[in-house]
């Protein structure tokens, strides 16, 4: 079986994946499982994609396809710029050469699954192997004998009818001296490798399977796991793009399959939709019981209440509301966690200030496991540091976009999605355009026709909050010299894990020279 089941059709084949893809699908065994375009985003293990990894009862292989020319010169690996009409060494790459590159790889990945694995190998380490297919080299051209990782493939090995791509994979593990996996354990890893496939937040895709949800658990939430399901009581501070709903999610989870009655408040629409939907797709008879509304507590009765993404419901709402349905005494004695934004940390809230007296652990998270650097940083100048500390490698970055008297928005946006599609190849369904409030909705129905007619949503903050995705759109949000309007632009770019294009009246650029201390014309 391969994964995803189809493949993206905005993906452009210019390193010949599609073909592959197709071979994969017609040349593999029942029994093995290929995955293809893996992402792996951790703050344990640096952003890698991997082309293609191929699961069956003998092991893992990673495969990464290499479609240009490459030579070693004098020792050191080149590659044919084919712009420049020039052989270059790698350079502003984290490996020196497609050895390196693909070694590296196979250890983040089994660092990975290790990280899925409460820290442990699924199984030992020579189950591992990696390969390489140069599609423009012969691989005697690299004086390599295939005896160990990484096995290397060239052109004339590979090209169709010399040999299965099957043959391929059996050849580089040695099944004579390999003992074939539990079936179980293959079945772990499929969980795990599913649930990385697509980080694309649409509900209806994520609703209709549960091979499309995404809990990637990086080594210090596991651990934050662990440390969490023996505390009484909790609050877990945390910036915009941490993974907090990741992990109230998979606590609300482990709770439920120690026998525990759990009940998980989830402030946040999309989210709970989500997760309702999801939880109503397991088979498993132990649950968590999901609310939407602190109301809908009353009557229920369970052993630890979980709470995500209520900022809103803070903000308009008093101690003394909050005690309307749990009493002081709960709050003081029975078992709860608390996922809170970290900006609460600061603010004159009554709700917080009678929590941090109770007697509880607390745990403060920094590190930005979603959002570029450039990102993150935008958002920290904005709102005083709400973005955090992004992890990740360097993407793309904020792009801001003037808007003139005598402009369209919809102009404006026509360029955004070029530049997006450009730059990321994006489809429409990964876009999402943001605007501040329902009435600018209203009030801009050939926005809304436009975006309607190139399947792109529009949404606004409050709907998209607590969701994610790869790109986004930001329209309508006026007055930058506004601390509200500031936190709403910072909580929305939060939202977009690689590109965001702001589009700002051009009269406040001064402004927004003065906030970013940017110097010159433009933003």
């Amino acid at each position: 079986m391969i994964y995803p089941k189809q493949f993206p059709a905005t993906t452009n084949d210019i390193s010949s994946e599609h073909h592959f893809y197709r071979r994969f699908s017609r040349e593999i065994n029942d029994s093995d499982n290929v995955y293809y375009s893996l992402t792996l985003i951790t703050p344990d293990v640096p952003m890698r994609e991997i082309d293609f990894v191929v699961v069956n009862p003998y092991g893992i292989v990673t495969i990464e396809l290499k479609n240009g020319r490459w030579k070693i010169n004098r020792g050191k690996w080149e590659f044919y710029n084919v712009r420049m009409r020039e052989w270059e060494e790698v350079e502003g790459k984290s490996y020196r050469s497609p050895i390196e590159q693909s070694t590296t790889q196979l250890s983040l990945f089994r660092e990975f699954l290790r990280n899925h694995n409460g820290l442990e190998d699924f199984f030992p380490e020579e189950y591992y192997d990696c390969a390489l297919f140069f599609l423009k080299n012969e691989r005697r051209e690299f004086f390599h004998k295939n005896t160990e990782s990484p096995w290397i493939f060239g052109k004339d090995e590979l090209e169709d009818g010399k040999f299965s791509l099957q043959e391929i994979i059996d050849k580089i593990q040695n099944r004579e001296t390999r003992k074939p996996l539990d079936k179980e354990i293959l079945n772990q890893i499929h969980e795990v490798l599913v649930k990385n496939l697509n980080f694309v937040s649409d509900l209806s895709k994520k609703s209709s399977t549960r091979d499309d949800k995404l809990l990637a658990l990086t080594r210090e939430q596991f651990s934050l796991i662990s440390e969490i399901t023996i505390a009484s009581r909790s609050i877990v501070y945390g910036v915009p793009g941490s993974g907090k709903s990741i992990l109230a999610g998979q606590l609300g989870l482990t709770f439920a399959e120690e026998k525990k009655s759990v009940v998980i408040w989830q402030g946040s629409p999309s989210l709970f939709k989500l997760w309702k939907d999801e939880l109503e797709a397991m088979e498993s008879f132990s649950k968590p019981i999901l609310i939407h509304h602190i109301s809908e507590i009353k009557n229920q009765k369970f052993d630890h209440l979980i709470i995500d993404q209520v900022e809103d419901w803070m903000e308009a709402n008093t101690l003394k509301d909050l005690f309307n349905y749990l009493s002081e005494n709960f709050w003081k004695t029975c078992n709860w966690t608390w996922f809170m934004s970290r900006s609460f940390k600061t603010k004159n809230s009554d709700i917080v200030s009678f929590l941090e007296k109770t007697p509880h652990r607390s745990w403060d998270i920094i590190r930005n496991i979603r959002n570029s650097p450039e990102i993150a940083n935008f958002a920290n100048q904005l709102s005083n540091g709400d973005g955090g500390e992004s992890v990740l490698e360097t993407l793309t970055d904020v792009q801001l976009v003037p808007v003139s008297k005598v402009d369209t928005i919809s102009e404006k946006l026509k360029w955004c999605l070029g530049y997006a599609k450009k730059i990321l190849d994006v489809s429409s369904d990964e876009i999402r355009v943001i605007c501040p409030d329902e009435n600018f909705k209203k009030s801009q129905p050939e926005l809304g026709q436009f975006l309607k007619e190139h399947s792109i949503s529009f949404l606004t903050l409050s709907e998209f909050i607590g969701m994610e995705d790869k790109c986004g759109m930001l329209v309508g949000f006026k007055n930058w010299q506004l601390p509200q309007t500031r936190s709403e632009i910072a909580k929305a770019v939060l939202l977009f894990r690689d590109l965001v294009c702001v589009l700002y009246d051009e009269e406040e650029e001064n402004q927004l020279h003065l906030l970013l201390k940017k110097s010159g014309p433009g933003p």
